[in-house]
């Protein structure tokens, strides 16, 4: 679109620039042959600021290519980011999960602590009882015997 404008307006500049050299006849044809120069001058500058378009153009499509393939990496990082914080929250929930199985398992020592301390107290007071029944038996033993010897003396 842009070229067929500028092709328009070379082709426009030439028969206006060819009319004008004739009608104004021989006095005037350096100045058509110099408008007709110009036209050619401004034909090149233009044929090279189409190439320069180009070239930016082209420049452009390659940055945005890499902009998008770093988008890409950029996008992939943060799911693996993401899948990686997912792997964390899944250990931390089973470690989680794990003291509170320690924690059970710790009352239950405790609980069973407790438990054998007092059969221990109760084995501690049978122990003295019967020690003290033993003494008991034995004083009474003693004190039979001596009944016994003096009704026998």
């Amino acid at each position: 679109m842009k070229n067929k404008k500028i092709a328009l307006g070379v082709t426009a500049a030439l028969f206006l620039g060819s009319t004008v050299g004739f009608a104004a006849g021989v006095g005037f044809f350096d100045n058509a042959t110099t408008v007709e120069q110009n036209i050619y001058k401004l034909a090149n500058i233009a044929t090279q600021n189409k190439q320069k378009a180009a070239d930016v153009q082209s420049k452009l499509d390659q940055t945005t290519g890499q902009q998008k393939n770093l988008q890409d990496q950029l996008d992939s990082l943060k799911q693996q980011l993401a899948n990686k914080q997912n792997e964390v929250n899944a250990k931390q929930s089973e470690i989680e999960a794990k003291q509170r199985e320690v924690e059970s398992k710790q009352k239950e020592v405790t609980q069973k602590q407790q438990e054998a301390d007092k059969l221990r107290n109760e084995l501690s007071n049978a122990q003295n009882d019967s020690a003290q029944k033993d003494a008991r038996m034995a004083e009474l033993a003693n004190l039979s015997q001596q009944k016994v010897n003096e009704l026998g003396q």
